[in-house]
């Protein structure tokens, strides 16, 4: 197993769409996905998410962190 915490971001960007933020974020470790909660109107978010991941079969040994806002689906990467 594989603990996986996910604090906060920063300085995130307005949507495009609403000029506000709201986000969230997705980890993903083999065929596991787990998604944190949305924070209202944001920049700044702060999950303080832990994420407990089974070890994935095969060779995927990369988390991929994502975030996103729920408003305009808008990747942050």
């Amino acid at each position: 197993m594989v603990r996986f915490s996910l604090i906060q971001a920063k300085d995130l960007e307005k949507s495009s769409l609403t000029r506000t933020t709201n986000p969230y974020a997705t980890i993903t470790y083999g065929n596991q996905k787990i998604a944190t909660n949305i924070v209202q109107n944001d920049q700044n978010p702060n999950w303080n998410a832990l994420a407990e991941l089974d070890f994935p079969d095969g060779d995927s040994k990369t988390i991929d962190v994502e975030i996103f806002d729920k408003e305009d689906i808008t990747n942050y990467e």
